[in-house]
């Protein structure tokens, strides 16, 4: 077995390139070939094709087969050398002894930077290339990924951005659908920033006219496993044209605490014939589910749902989208992890002594608070299994104050979330407001005037043009008294 990489050295994040060469150098054949990778480098399993699935070769036959992976570091900064330790075995025929089925490859990895620019538009005309006026203006794009926080910038007058010296690799590129809700963008996911610069255009059509609107609601606010629900869907039709065959594409992201509409009658996805909503009206429905035993793990029953009339791309685009949430209480967990100071080159810093206020997400009450430690930690202990948000209080402000902390299941695919703050204010939530009274001046005491700037000119203080208006007036007086001493 022989591997080798396609360059001599990567950046972190970036591809890489491993091909494996497996030759049969014996006289029988070998069946169920697989490899096993272990290391700095992630794979995606399915990258290795026949190696993955089980290779078979004849004697004197040989494989090659190519992957892409990129190097991973809990501490990209110190990494210099990516390690990978590779295993091809087959289940048949293992001879643990067998040193030239174990290969290790490593190559040279470090940070490198590069960056990211284009143009956002929205293609008006549909020709697929910005043309003059289609650029947005002032809308905010952001990254995420390979970083610790997610580096915005927005877009000027022509719809130009720019990313300046991003780490290089793969980056989630999006933007918040609320600056354009009459837009959509073709390009919304991953872009590889290079080295040596990466320019991408970011297109956007227009949506189409929505042909129907929904909303759901549960009956109650808190279940527990086993419960009944009502489901009360509804739905509008806004436009002109009579809607037949709707239905509920529920779960689609395959949660186990979620409802799907398997058993909602008509509403049912490929089992019901769906429901009519005539043009300009509105009809409600109830359906009726039953909250699953994994929602205890969750700690809420949701129902995500887009209502649909066919299963077409662009039926599927147009979707109806709504959502229910209840709480599903009875089991607790804990909640870790570390409060990091935003500092203005993006690079973080744990904080100690932020408060930190648990809210759940839904109700917004408040379960437990904590104060992060000298290195940052903090820790919220036996809270109920729930979606929640956090809260802080004193001179800090959070980076991302939206975001989801789970407890419980949902939990375990980030087990320990960064809180990520800013300087910045932010009074007690549970305590009111308390208003600056300056005293009041002392009552009888005659406060000292402002010099203007003509009195500065003048030279003259208050007192004395005091005494001359007081003197010009009692020789006006004296004078008006002689006058009408002669005129008698």
């Amino acid at each position: 077995m022989t591997a080798s990489y396609d360059r001599p050295s990567y950046g972190i994040g970036e591809p890489m390139n491993l091909t494996i060469t497996v030759a049969n150098v014996g006289v029988n054949p070998i069946h169920e070939l697989r490899v096993q990778v272990y290391g700095d480098v992630y794979f995606m399993s399915e990258a290795w094709g026949a190696l993955e699935s089980g290779a078979a070769l004849a004697p004197g036959e040989e494989l090659a087969v190519t992957a892409e992976g990129r190097a991973s570091f809990a501490e990209p900064e110190k990494a210099t050398v990516a390690r990978v330790e590779l295993n091809v075995r087959t289940m048949l025929q293992w001879d643990p002894d067998d040193e030239n089925t174990d290969l290790v490859v490593e190559s040279p990895v470090g940070l490198r930077y590069g960056d990211l620019s284009g143009i956002a538009y929205g293609d008006r005309n549909n020709n697929g290339v910005p043309d003059p006026g289609e650029g947005f203006r002032g809308i905010e794009l952001v990254l995420d990924g390979g970083m610790s926080t997610s580096p915005r910038t927005r877009t000027d007058a022509q719809g130009r951005f720019v990313f300046r010296h991003l780490q290089t690799g793969r980056h989630e590129f999006w933007h918040d659908p609320a600056d354009l809700p009459d837009w959509r963008f073709d390009f919304l996911g991953f872009v590889e920033v290079m080295e040596e610069g990466t320019e991408v255009d970011v297109r956007a059509t227009l949506v189409p006219e929505a042909v129907l609107r929904a909303e759901m609601a549960f009956d109650r606010d808190t279940y527990r496993v086993g419960d009944s629900i009502e489901v009360r869907i509804t739905l509008t039709n806004p436009g002109s044209t009579d809607l037949n065959g709707v239905v509920a594409w529920c779960n689609r992201i395959g949660n186990e605490n979620q409802l799907d509409s398997g058993e909602w009658g008509d509403l049912a996805i490929y089992r019901g014939q769906g429901v009519g909503v005539p043009a300009g009206r509105t009809r409600v429905f109830t359906v009726t589910d039953t909250v699953p035993e994994a929602a205890l793990d969750y700690g809420t029953v949701v129902a995500s749902c887009g209502f649909v009339t066919g299963d077409t791309d662009e039926e599927l685009e147009r979707s109806a989208e709504a959502y229910a949430e209840a709480d599903v209480p009875g089991r607790f967990g804990d909640l870790t992890g570390r409060v990091l100071r935003v500092r203005a080159d993006d690079s973080t810093a744990p904080v100690a002594g932020v408060e930190l206020h648990l809210a759940n997400y839904r109700t917004g009450r408040v379960v437990g608070t904590a104060t992060s430690d000298a290195g940052g930690n903090y820790h919220f202990r036996h809270v109920p299994n729930s979606a929640y948000r956090m809260r802080v209080t004193g001179p800090w402000k959070l980076v991302e104050p939206d975001r989801r902390y789970w407890v419980g299941r949902q939990g375990a695919i980030d087990p320990e979330p960064q809180v990520l703050v800013v300087p910045g204010f932010v009074a007690d939530p549970s305590r009111p407001p308390v208003e600056e009274v300056r005293d009041p001046a002392p009552q009888g005491v005659v406060l000292p005037a402002t010099r203007t700037g003509h009195l500065a000119d003048t030279g003259l203080e208050v007192v004395e043009l005091f005494v001359a208006g007081l003197v010009l007036v009692v020789t006006g007086a004296a004078l008006l008294l002689a006058r009408t001493r002669r005129a008698t």
